[in-house]
């Protein structure tokens, strides 16, 4: 019997990787790729997708391998229900078409019964608001069909960001300040859809076509100001309150001679009793 993870007592681990069983995880997860975030070795950060110590991912719902660019795959994944998965299968070793290099991992979600006749869908949006204007609206959905031996799904998504950042700093040294005032602010948007037909001709093999349309727009502002400023600083301390003329008049001098330009020093400092 395949070992089981104490962490995670609904993974079952074998020599090539792990499985879960998702049954109850799936009802309090929005979508797939809320569903993945949740499992072990797997790390989502924004829309990025990682499997821990493997440098790239390919993801295969039931028997269609989704061909999507790596920045595109949180789309397709937020336009699956996650209902429609019993198990989800890691492979860190998968076979050598999609892995030729040692440095990609396979994620598997194996559907339930219910997407043998299925035909629907997802729409959803997303709306994140930071501090400092520093946002996030989006919004996706998918269709999708599957019956017998033919498959295909189409999948739109959009997302928006922005964000601000001010930096304010001053800089002292013994001679002179200096000050960099730098506001920014800038925004990206992302339109796209993807697009994927499968047919099954027979048990080991599919015939099949996926297509993407995107489009990227990112605008900056950067605006920066700095200002120099002299320092002239000058302190003097007496400790001794005997101190004599003489060495007043010699050390006076010294202590003030980068600034003998500006003004002369008498010859004599009078010294209060």
């Amino acid at each position: 019997r395949p070992p089981r993870s104490t962490l995670f007592p609904y993974t079952t681990l074998f020599r090539s990787g792990f499985s879960v069983n998702v049954d109850r995880l799936r009802e309090t997860s929005n979508d797939a790729f809320d569903l993945l975030r949740r499992l072990p070795q797997i790390q989502v950060k924004g829309t990025e997708l990682n499997v821990v110590g493997k440098q790239n991912v390919v993801v295969q719902i039931g028997n269609v391998v989704q061909r999507v660019p790596a920045s595109e795959l949180s789309s397709v994944l937020k336009g699956f229900d996650a209902g429609l998965i019993d198990q989800v299968e890691v492979l860190m070793q998968p076979p050598l078409r999609y892995d030729p290099d040692g440095n990609t991992a396979m994620i598997i979600l194996h559907t339930s019964s219910v997407f043998k006749e299925y035909m629907g869908g997802v729409i959803g949006t997303e709306i994140m608001e930071g501090e400092r204007k520093n946002d996030r609206y989006g919004g996706y959905a998918s269709l999708i069909y599957n019956r017998k031996k033919l498959y295909w799904s189409v999948a739109p998504a959009y997302n928006y960001n922005t964000s601000t950042m001010r930096e304010d700093v001053t800089y002292t040294f013994p001679d002179r300040s200096y000050q960099l005032l730098t506001p920014s602010e800038g925004s990206s948007a992302y339109a796209g859809i993807n697009a994927t037909l499968q047919y099954q001709y027979n048990n080991r093999g599919h015939l099949g076509l996926t297509t993407s349309v995107n489009k990227r727009k990112v605008e900056s502002l950067f605006e920066s100001s700095e200002r120099h400023a002299p320092k002239h600083h000058c302190s003097f301390h007496v400790t001794d309150q005997h101190l004599q003329r003489s060495h007043l008049e010699e050390f006076l001098p010294l202590l003030l001679r980068p600034l003998q330009p500006q003004f002369a020093i008498p010859p004599y400092l009078p010294l209060r009793q």
